[in-house]
């Protein structure tokens, strides 16, 4: 027992002689973490979104790091909620609390390369990058032990640019309209966009048309104006079909697609398409703006869009 104590004492000792003792643990590494910061060569302002890192083990250099559907365990992704993240700052990212396949730190050893995304409009889980995301280039981490490692820096640096650019034309428009319902429910600005494809003597004529609103499935977007539009437009003009205006809705949302249903989760969307997008479209195009003028069709989520709506 006198061993325990003067030991004891020593230790005390020690403490109040030179204020510390040096701690094991502290001197240990940690569990794998990032360390993201906003280049402020991408915005002047503070930005929110979804932060997503992307950590694999492939030995191609990548130019971007993107999970594939047919081997979800070959790349290992984390997310967290960030708002405000201001230019030149960095925050402290753990990739333990929500990640897929499992907790980063969990990985094997190796050589991997990493990458940030900041989904500024919350669209990855449904149509991968998007316009305006910010990301960081992959990076290479060699030799990482994630049980027990530095953290990694990482830099938003890059702004994705839209891969397939759409432009109005002489048939085709792009409209958005930023809704009032959806904007006050959500507490951030949210547009309703549409591809509006006309008729053929649309510009040469001053009549009304009668308009079929097109929900797409799951997948799919308004952006099927400019593509099977050109088909359709065709016919019109063979006379194979009525000329009508057709309107390509856009069901897109973070969830996946919200089908135009007035929803707690997703928001008023029947409203507002029923509400205000709709009577937008009339104000600004030549639609016979009637109920026996009006016309929806969709294809599989776009079918239960249909129903709903009627």
């Amino acid at each position: 027992m006198k061993t325990i104590y003067r030991s004891a004492s020593f230790l005390l000792l020690l403490i109040s002689t030179f204020g510390f003792i040096p701690s094991r643990v502290a001197a240990e590494k940690q569990k794998l973490r990032f360390n993201v910061t906003l280049s402020p060569s991408l915005s002047s302002s503070p930005v929110s979104g979804r932060l997503i890192v992307f950590m694999t083990r492939s030995s191609e250099p990548l130019q971007v790091i993107e999970p594939s559907l047919f081997d979800l365990e070959k790349v290992w992704v984390a997310a967290k909620e960030v708002q405000n993240l201001t230019p030149g700052k960095s925050i402290e990212f753990n990739p333990d609390d929500i990640a897929s396949p499992a907790p980063l730190s969990s990985a094997q050893p190796g050589d991997y390369q990493v990458m940030a995304l900041l989904d500024l409009n919350h669209s990855y889980s449904y149509s991968g990058m998007g316009e305006g995301d910010l990301r960081s280039e992959v990076n290479w981490a060699r030799g990482l032990a994630p049980s027990e490692s530095e953290p990694i820096q990482l830099t938003l640096t890059k702004r994705v640019e839209d891969e397939h650019p759409i432009s109005d034309n002489k048939n085709t428009k792009l409209i958005t309209f930023q809704s009032p319902s959806l904007t006050a429910f959500w507490g951030r600005a949210i547009v309703m966009r549409a591809g509006v494809l006309l008729p053929p003597s649309y510009a040469t004529s001053k009549v009304r048309y009668p308009v079929i609103y097109r929900v797409h499935g799951f997948g799919g977007s308004y952006r099927s104006a400019w593509t099977s539009g050109a088909a359709l437009y065709k016919k019109m003009a063979d006379k194979q079909l009525p000329e009508m205006i057709n309107v390509y809705l856009d069901g897109t949302c973070p969830m996946g697609h919200h089908e135009f249903a007035d929803s707690v989760n997703n928001g008023p969307w029947g409203q507002a398409l029923t509400r205000e997008f709709i009577p937008y479209l009339e104000r600004t195009f030549r639609m016979d703006a009637v109920p026996n003028g009006r016309f929806l069709t969709g294809h599989s989520s776009g079918g239960w869009s249909t129903l709903w709506l009627q």
